[in-house]
């Protein structure tokens, strides 16, 4: 085999190369845009996660706030000091009041 031959044969394995190359490229870059696709995906699932999270804690802070003003109104005024006395009747103006509004 000559120098023109081997030059020749060189020209066309580089392309084959090229066409292998590109074919490379292109699919790396399909791959990265489902692993795009895949994190965004997971992001959005991870956001509707927390925003369930936040919601329960919202609706358990309301049961218990619930409770407090339950057990707030539920006291025997006639058994505490007088301190004691006007900070519950207050608290119990201010319940009575939410719950009109709420209403």
């Amino acid at each position: 085999m000559g120098r023109d031959a081997a030059k020749e044969a060189r020209k066309r394995g580089s392309t084959m190369s090229d066409a292998q190359s590109s074919e490379y490229v292109s699919k790396m870059s399909d791959m990265c845009l489902q692993r795009t696709s895949y994190w965004k995906d997971s992001d959005e699932r991870g956001n509707e996660r927390l925003d369930k999270l936040v919601q329960i804690e919202a609706e358990h802070l309301e049961i218990e706030r619930g409770k407090e003003e339950d057990r707030d109104m539920a006291l025997d005024l006639d058994s505490l000091n007088p301190l004691q006395r006007t900070v519950i009747e207050r608290k119990q103006k201010a319940i009575v009041a939410r719950w009109c509004r709420e209403e």
